[in-house]
């Protein structure tokens, strides 16, 4: 095992430890380190073995660099991620106060036709308007912040009915929109061919069957979900010829094992992708320009039409990390092909003052998660859930700039809840004075 391998898998270990001990400090709640420690599994823990034991065979013919040097760009993005969450688990020392009063509103049937209408609207749309993958990734649709404004609330609205669910909630009304929700978005994921709602099965075998561990019968909880995986990543050839508009033949039906591990590689294997932005382009390449683009994000362009696309390095969408990689590696179109990034390395591409300043974005996000998911208002709550990047519910560590528009979204969805607080408060007022004009 050579030095490098050696501390690479001291980090990894370091992060099992830590989640461990989160889990152990009973002041974050289970699910939360739930999430973070499949997540940290399977886009860290997962490629980085299959790469060092030479399973990925691939691995180097697609990517271009050594082993050794993938190695040491991993040791940076773990330890990156070591860092965070040692910040994270020190900072539950000091117990802070939440200023968020936020109450649920008294006028229950006023909500339930809100979450009525909506999931109406949203079964509507991902039915006419979310089938086709490459309309939902081109350029209009990426740079547009309507669209944005529209795919946030949708997630928001959705987290809420899981929220309830997973609190315990036995509202049946709330179980259906759910279950209605979850089938309108797998069936345009299937029909538009996107691969990462697959991850959504997986929740759903999870929160089913939690009890089982709660019980100690591993063997019962672990079995079923090695099979679900394993059917899971088969799907992923087929949705992937889907997003294409192509077809598999008789001799990739041959080949699926292979067409499964690359396409595990293209999801999973972030690391290697993101150091083509290194070695291609350099450190500092980015610069602070994806800061500008994320602060406008929300912007509709019809109010200015000129605005950078977030986290770009050039102000188009070409210029993002994520199709920025597929460009150097002449992986495809930079319009609608793109791969997962990494934290750690797309911060580096944008300059070691980047790297700071997104360790401490990182570690600020965990504690507004955190307050939100322990905050006794489920509308709240749903906020932390939303926070964990439902409906995949992947919390891994990001680039500043991206967490920078997930709290504007904070800010904006808490101005929503305030603003139908006020809705209810004033339809559940003028009930009470009917119902005493009535019995007067």
């Amino acid at each position: 095992m050579s030095f490098r391998l050696f501390v690479l898998f001291c980090g990894i270990i370091g992060i099992y430890l830590l989640l461990f001990s989160l889990h152990k400090s009973n002041r974050v709640p289970i699910f939360f380190t739930l999430v973070l420690l499949v997540s940290f599994t399977l886009w860290y823990t997962l490629p980085i073995l299959l790469s060092n034991c030479d399973y990925w065979y691939f691995f180097e013919s697609m990517v271009g660099i050594e082993i050794e040097e993938y190695n040491l760009f991993a040791i940076g993005e773990v330890y990156f991620y070591l860092l965070i969450l040692l910040l994270f688990r020190f900072s539950l020392k000091w117990k802070l106060k939440s200023i968020l009063t936020f109450e649920e509103a008294s006028n229950v049937k006023v909500q339930e036709n809100i979450l009525i209408i909506y999931s109406l609207s949203l079964f509507l749309y991902n039915l006419f308007f979310r089938s086709n993958y490459l309309e939902n990734n081109d350029i209009d649709t990426v740079e547009n912040g309507t669209f944005f404004l529209l795919s946030f609330f949708s997630t928001y609205i959705s987290s809420y009915f899981y929220v309830n669910i997973f609190c315990g909630s036995h509202n049946k009304k709330n179980r259906f929109f759910l279950f209605f929700i979850i089938l309108s978005t797998l069936y345009s994921s299937f029909i538009g061919g996107a691969r990462i709602y697959l991850v959504i099965f997986i929740w759903l075998y999870i929160i089913k069957k939690w009890h089982y561990i709660q019980r100690g019968r591993y063997l019962s909880f672990f079995s079923p979900l090695v099979i679900l995986l394993l059917c899971v990543s088969l799907l992923l050839p087929f949705l992937s010829a889907k997003r294409s508009g192509s077809q598999l033949d008789s001799s990739d039906m041959k080949s699926i094992a292979e067409l499964t591990l690359y396409h595990l590689n293209l999801k999973l294997n972030s690391i290697a992708y993101s150091t083509t932005l290194i070695t291609r382009d350099g450190e500092g390449f980015a610069g602070y320009e994806p800061y500008v683009g994320s602060l406008f994000k929300y912007m509709p362009r019809a109010i200015w039409n000129a605005k950078p696309t977030p986290t770009s390095y050039n102000g188009t969408v070409a210029g993002t990390p994520s199709r920025r990689i597929p460009e150097l590696l002449n992986l495809g179109n930079s319009e609608y092909a793109n791969v997962g990034t990494s934290a750690f390395l797309v911060s580096l591409w944008q300059g070691w003052m980047f790297v700071i300043i997104s360790i401490f974005i990182n570690f600020l996000y965990l504690r507004i998660i955190l307050t939100f998911l322990v905050h006794p208002s489920y509308w709240l709550k749903a906020i932390g859930f939303n926070l964990l990047f439902f409906p995949q519910l992947i919390l891994t560590p990001s680039f500043g700039d991206n967490l920078m528009q997930k709290m504007l979204e904070i800010l904006i969805l808490l101005i929503f809840l305030y603003l139908l607080k006020i809705i209810c408060i004033k339809v559940n007022i003028n009930e009470n004075c009917n119902f005493s004009r009535r019995i007067r």
